[in-house]
């Protein structure tokens, strides 16, 4: 209501602690004005200072980006973008020992020393454990449903504590692969949106699901193609690949020919990100590359690329799965009697042929797990 009234009666206000100074704007604009030069002034007779700053956990490059006011960094602070050095301050780097050495005020000084107390702390690091698995059909379906138990009576539980649903998926389809249906994802006989692409498990349904995947292996279900384990910082971008180079002729414009390769590569690339409540929020992108048999063009062969990426938010030691990549392969057996298969025309009754369709899925197993630093919680 007071706001309103000064501005009818073209007033203003100024805040001074428990102070509240009402005048005309002009006289309020004339007098902030004054102050601004006043403190130019004072700032142009402050002497000029140097000091070193060691950084431990940042780049003294980095760092300078923000002092000058270049710096596009997120987390910034909000100031980095007008630069914190004055008309008469420098910064320079030594890149060997990671020293900012800083010339100017007493106060820029101070501000900037504040600013390194705040931002050159240790980032939170996340160990990510990826297992690919490429199963059959039915073993991805009935995975879900023997994880879904719950013990109600205990608290215990295992699939029953999905904590979140896929907030986004895309998947992307290759030259010759066709397209991959949305509800062809792996089915973990869980409910709603979950039997779309894949599910979240917590943190109890990890030994669960490595005795799973011991008996796969032991059943011939399927086989663990790929177990890494990479470390990254918060943010920060980690990348598994593995794969061949197909090497291939490729002719010039002059007539020689040498040899190129093309990449035929399974790789991952995760992105985490720790939330305040520990939990990690993790962009995903898988790639399955392979050679095509049905399309080559001028002897080069093409690559049937298949592309799932997803954001999805897990528990701290949670697991993720995510599937929906099939290769379909078909097998011919042929059983027959010896010697009377071989009769020609009459060997057909003592042969027999057996076509099988084999359809695989590759499963992405992610389990994110947060390595806590002590001398950030002691900070």
């Amino acid at each position: 209501a007071l706001d309103l009234i000064l501005q009818t009666k073209g007033l203003d206000q100024r805040r001074n602690g428990n102070i509240i100074n009402i005048a005309p704007r002009e006289e309020l604009l004339a007098r902030d004005k004054q102050v601004l030069e006043g403190k130019q002034q004072l700032s142009a007779l402050e002497p000029v200072r140097s000091e070193t700053f060691v950084l431990r956990y940042r780049s003294a490059e980095d760092f300078k980006k923000i002092l000058d006011g270049s710096s596009t960094t997120s987390g910034a602070n909000n100031t980095a973008n007008n630069g914190l050095l004055s008309s008469r301050g420098s910064a320079l780097i030594d890149p060997k020992t990671n020293t900012l050495i800083i010339n100017d005020t007493q106060s820029v000084i101070d501000k900037i020393r504040d600013l390194v107390s705040k931002t050159d702390i240790p980032v939170k690091q996340v160990l990510i454990e990826a297992r690919i698995v490429e199963a059959t059909d039915d073993w991805s379906k009935s995975l879900g449903v023997k994880l879904n138990v719950a013990r109600t009576s205990s608290g215990l539980s295992l699939g029953g504590s999905v904590t979140d649903a896929i907030t986004s998926h895309n998947i992307a389809t290759g030259a010759a692969s066709g397209t991959i249906p949305l509800n062809s994802g792996v089915n973990l006989g869980l409910s709603g949106t979950y039997n779309s692409i894949g599910a979240v498990f917590g943190a109890g349904s990890r030994a669960a699901i490595g005795l799973e995947l011991d008996a796969m292996e032991t059943g011939d279900k399927g086989k663990v193609l790929a177990n890494p384990r990479i470390m990254t910082a918060d943010r920060v971008e980690a990348s598994i690949e593995q794969g061949t180079e197909i090497p291939y002729q490729e002719a010039s414009s002059s007539g020689a020919t040498s040899v190129s390769f093309k990449k035929a590569n399974l790789s991952l690339k995760v992105t985490p990100q720790i939330t305040p409540d520990n939990r990690v929020l993790m962009e995903i992108q898988i790639n399955k590359d392979t050679v095509s048999t049905t399309l080559i063009v001028n002897s080069t062969p093409a690559i049937d690329t298949k592309v799932v990426k997803t954001q999805v938010m897990v528990e701290n030691g949670g697991t993720v799965v995510i599937g929906g990549i099939y290769q379909q392969t078909l097998d011919s057996t042929t059983n027959k009697v010896p010697l009377l298969g071989d009769i020609p025309f009459l060997g057909a009754l003592f042969r027999s042929k057996v076509d099988k369709n084999n359809r695989t899925e590759l499963l992405v197993f992610i389990t994110p797990r947060v390595v806590e630093d002590l001398n950030l919680q002691n900070r």
